[in-house]
């Protein structure tokens, strides 16, 4: 595809323009803000009321909670031999209204340990 010079020439002034554009040459007019002591002031203390309010907010839900410790080992522990099936029967005499969640906790056993990572089994 031959091109004339003129198209050429207008070619070359387009890119050129591109070129020396602001946004290439990064001169885009800027808000540059000055804070002051009173905005400075207000915006902290717009930031912690709101963060007060959420605090108070979390603080009371988690209120809510009702949290059972049952210790599954009482001096004999059912689960000590490895590669034991072990069965644990328990009973809350509260009421908890649902949904309900069970954890356990293992302590001394640490998930990212060396041989607990290269034991795991994809199958």
């Amino acid at each position: 595809m031959d091109l004339t010079e003129e198209e050429k020439e207008q070619i070359k002034k387009k890119v050129e323009k591109l070129m020396s554009s602001k946004f290439k040459q990064q001169m885009l007019p800027a808000w540059r803000p000055i804070p002051s002591f009173r905005m400075t002031l207000a915006i902290f203390i717009f930031f912690g009321l709101v963060f007060i309010g959420l605090g108070v907010a979390i603080f009371v839900s988690t209120q809510a909670i009702l949290e059972v410790v049952i210790p599954y080992n009482n001096g004999d522990d059912p689960c000590k031999e490895i590669n034991k099936k072990c069965n644990i029967t328990f009973s809350v005499n509260e009421q908890m209204p649902g949904p309900v969640f069970v954890f356990y906790q293992i302590e001394g056993f640490y998930q990212n340990h060396r041989s607990y990572v290269k034991s795991k089994s994809f199958d």
